[in-house]
């Protein structure tokens, strides 16, 4: 996991800056940022973490700093800053359409999910993913960026959205009744 912050954000970092040499120095006190970051993940999600979930959050930070004018310059964002604690409050407060802007963000820079390696995520992290905008048009965005749907899930089955994700999942509408 940790790795996979890292990664995120020198490629975010790269992307943004159009710095392809920029790697963020490892120290101690990263180590222990990061560490205290996925504590504090952890007890709130207890285990539910995976890598889509950390490239969202990370993309939301950036989303959010990018245009601070800071003593260090316009859009120079420090890592703490994207992991920290204000991180952290800023997240529940994310809203409905915070993925639509993390997804445009993405594609304005060229950031794409599948760039990084995969890491498991728990059944119940997609279930508590793929219900938390149900009934919204954001949901296929959501669920389809990260990877949510499978068509034996309850969830996935009584979505309006099934047929949208069965055919972008490579299933012809005859593979399974559909309502």
């Amino acid at each position: 996991m940790k790795e996979i912050i890292i990664q995120v954000f020198e490629d975010i970092v790269c992307k943004v800056n159009n710095n392809p040499n920029y790697e963020l120095t490892r120290s101690p006190r990263i180590d222990s940022t990061i560490n205290n970051f996925l504590k504090k993940l952890e007890k709130k999600y207890s285990g539910s973490i995976g890598r889509d979930f950390l490239v969202e959050f990370i993309t939301y930070q950036f989303t959010k700093l990018i245009d601070w004018d800071t003593k260090f310059g316009k859009g120079v964002i420090q890592f703490n800053w994207v992991i920290g604690n204000k991180a952290l409050d800023r997240w529940p407060d994310r809203g409905d359409n915070f993925l639509y802007w993390n997804t445009e963000f993405r594609t304005k820079h060229g950031i794409h999910l599948s760039q990084y390696e995969k890491v498991t995520v728990s059944d119940e992290f997609k279930k508590f993913e793929r219900e938390r905008f149900k009934g919204d048009d954001f949901q296929i965005i959501h669920c389809l960026d990260n990877e949510l749907f499978n068509r034996k899930c309850k969830e996935c089955f009584v979505c309006k959205f099934k047929n949208g994700c069965l055919k972008m999942d490579g299933y012809g509408k005859n593979k399974i009744k559909t309502n």
